[in-house]
């Protein structure tokens, strides 16, 4: 989260424990002496960031899928 501050990339909890566990998951002889470059943090945090996933209610889903329908029969 250090490592974010001061950018705009604002995480949730659960993108943080991701962006942890990602950081983990990185085997010990890629590491540099002083452990993880801040560079491959930043690309893990970027990624992470990226591909954020949105809940959305099915019925507002189904919404917008219908009225997106009826624009293209319009057509």
């Amino acid at each position: 989260q250090a490592l974010s501050d001061g950018m705009d990339i604002a995480l949730t909890d659960h993108e943080i424990r991701t962006v942890l566990a990602r950081l983990e998951d990185i085997p010990e002889d890629q590491r540099t002496e002083s452990g993880i470059s801040s560079g491959v943090a930043m690309e893990i945090i970027n990624n992470v960031s990226e591909n954020r996933q949105v809940t959305v209610p099915a019925e507002l889903l189904a919404s917008r899928i219908q009225t997106a329908e009826q624009a293209l029969w319009k057509r």
